[in-house]
């Protein structure tokens, strides 16, 4: 005989059963009425004042003029709310509600006065219209408690509340921890709730049986319905997966204490991974973690986000079980996806708008999944296309990458010029000396000339001894600035290798196709890296062929700037021989009048004056005729 019974759907896959975030969230905003909804968005807009006084008071201080103004802008918007009657706000753990939607949530995790009132007993604020601004500013006042002042030690939120005296502003405190327990509505979904409930149930069931049968004149029923210890030892659990209409009848019984019930459901489901020995399963409770974490993601609830990583890695198996290190591969393997270019490249899509409200929380993100995320956050902070977010994101890089700068440092090989240019500074400011050099030798091999230019210019003091083959070979670069720039570096540096170097390229045959300005650049380098005035006075002094002769000019021009670099007063009757000439060099007659006047010039004028040599490749400060 066939069974009667219709056949269950089939269960899908962990995951992928119905929408895992709306299963903890309460009721919808669209089910108030139209004046619990008004009343639900005016406290929104008087809390996002207090987000901008408490922002304000961080930045500068309680006591700062500004602070004063923020004070007024909340206590005027608190009082539009109140036009329309009281205002009642129940307090969370995390947030501030209103007709069980969130009005407020406290954005720093250190200090959450949210917590401490919830921690403190404080379960209800009520706010009434005749509220002064005197009022207010007291109850900002015990906002804005530090509580690790070992001074208020023996003191709690409601203490507090109770010393400032309101009128118009009262608050309901749970007797004991017991109380609120019991009558919360989360105490339904523990062990001890639903066998009560279930207790409850059947005695009442029972009891209206036994009513039934004695006006039918019927014998009585069994006696209640009771629960024993055998009973509740025969429940088995069964698969973790469920079809739609499971979900919608465990959506039903979880009701809107939301966040409370998904952190307990994320403890119990680690605690099953833990335990759990078949890979299949383990990888279906990673899948479901990464479910959690999309839904937020797409929403757009980076606050929500940021706690559930938190929570996460403050997750542990039961005592004894398992060991340390399969707690933090388990944690590890739960973060692996979130580290990943898609889930990051989202995360930082979200943000990149102009009304992103999260910043805080975005930031606590980013350092949540360092160090395994670092090479991947590098790369996508140059997408953000935001001034204002770029710029506090690569602000925070140098703290994200520490330990990882090397590893970052290999971006530079492909990155775009203002990628480079924010990647270096990343990386300088995170003070590693060899990954500098590392990000320099990246750079140079990247095809953008000005990621090569900053990349030799984030070269710093002792940095450049050790990179003297980079310099080089940047000599030989395509890109003129390039190669200016090594030649400035190495000008820096007094050495027989550099200096070698440097009058070896000068006695190249190609060194005649250089522009007279870098030419000059070289001829300037190596006076200063070492001693070459006899042969610069042979260049200065010797003749030249007619097919030759606008190089060869140019040489002349060259040793005669160097030689003046150098302070060679020797040079003189050659620089006055040279300008008295009839048929001359104009190339080299300009080079000589500077020279003299280089040499009679001050310290800071000629400190100046070669600086121009290098940076704006001219000779400048060059007077009328001389003598």
């Amino acid at each position: 005989m066939s069974d009667p019974r219709p056949t269950p759907p089939p269960r899908p896959a962990l995951g992928h059963g119905g929408d895992l975030v709306k299963l903890f969230e309460g009721p919808a905003e669209a089910s108030l009425n139209e004046s619990q909804r008004a009343q639900v968005q005016q406290t929104r807009d008087v809390f996002r004042e207090l987000e901008k006084l408490l922002k304000n008071t961080s930045l500068y201080g309680a006591g700062h003029e500004s602070t004063g103004r923020f004070r007024e802008r909340f206590f005027h918007a608190m009082s539009q709310g109140l036009q329309s009657g009281p205002l009642d706000i129940v307090v969370g753990p995390y947030t501030f509600s209103v007709h069980e939607q969130v009005v407020y949530e406290n954005p720093n995790p250190e200090k959450n006065f949210v917590y401490k009132f919830y921690v403190d007993g404080i379960r209800r604020f009520t706010f009434q219209a005749g509220l002064r601004a005197a009022e207010l500013d007291d109850f900002i006042d015990v906002l804005l408690i530090d509580w690790d002042d070992p001074a208020l030690f023996e003191d709690d939120a409601v203490t507090m509340l109770w010393s400032k005296d309101f009128e118009n502003i009262e608050y309901g405190v749970v007797r004991t921890f017991d109380e609120d327990t019991q009558e919360h509505e989360e105490f339904h979904f523990t062990i001890a709730g639903v066998v009560g409930e279930v207790r409850k149930t059947a005695r009442s069931t029972a009891q209206t049986a036994q009513g039934r049968a004695a006006r039918k004149g019927r014998p009585p029923v069994s006696p209640v319905v009771e629960l024993t210890d055998d009973n509740l030892e025969r429940l088995q659990a069964s698969d973790f997966a469920m079809d739609e209409v499971e979900f919608r009848t465990l959506r039903g019984l979880l009701g809107a204490n939301a966040r409370e019930t998904l952190e307990k459901f994320i403890e119990i489901l680690f605690r099953v991974r833990l335990n759990e020995t078949d890979p299949d399963q383990v990888r279906r409770i990673d899948v479901l973690f990464d479910r959690i974490a999309q839904l937020l993601l797409d929403r757009g609830r980076l606050g929500e986000l940021e706690r559930l990583m938190r929570k996460v890695l403050t997750l542990r198996g039961p005592d004894g079980l398992p060991d340390r290190r399969a707690n933090i591969e388990a944690i590890g393997h739960i973060f692996e996806r979130w580290t990943q270019a898609p889930f990051i490249e989202q995360l930082l899509a979200t943000a990149d708008q102009p009304d992103f409200e999260f910043l805080p929380s975005l930031q606590a993100i980013c350092a949540l999944l360092v160090p395994a995320a670092a090479v991947v956050l590098a790369r996508s902070f140059g997408k953000v296309r935001a001034p204002a977010l770029r710029q506090v994101l690569f602000a925070q890089l140098p703290s994200l990458i520490r330990g990882r700068e090397g590893d970052v440092a290999h971006l530079l090989t492909d990155c775009d010029a203002a990628h480079g240019h924010s990647l270096l500074k990343a990386i300088g400011n995170a003070g590693n000396e060899d990954a500098r050099g590392r990000a320099a030798e990246y750079a140079m091999k990247n095809p953008d000339a000005s990621v090569r230019f900053e990349g030799l210019g984030s070269l710093q003091g002792g940095d450049v001894l050790h990179h003297l083959a980079l310099l080089f070979s940047a000599l030989e670069d395509d890109a003129k600035k390039v190669r200016s720039k090594a030649i400035h570096t190495l000008a820096r540096i007094r050495s027989p290798v550099v200096h070698e170097r440097l009058m070896s390229q000068i006695q190249e045959k190609g060194f005649s196709h250089y522009s007279l300005d870098e030419k000059r650049r070289y001829y300037a380098a190596a006076a200063l890296s070492g001693e070459a005035d006899p042969h610069f006075m042979e260049v200065l002094e010797s003749s030249s062929g007619l097919l030759s002769r606008k190089h060869h000019d140019e040489e002349r021009h060259c040793a005669a700037v160097a030689l003046a670099l150098r302070m060679n007063r020797l040079a003189i009757p050659l620089f006055q021989n040279e300008i008295r000439r009839r048929i001359r060099s104009e190339v080299v007659h300009q080079a000589c009048r500077w020279a003299l006047q280089h040499i009679a010039r001050d310290r800071e004028t000629r400190t100046r004056q070669l600086y121009d040599i290098f940076f704006r490749g001219e000779l400048t400060g060059l007077e009328g005729e001389h003598g």
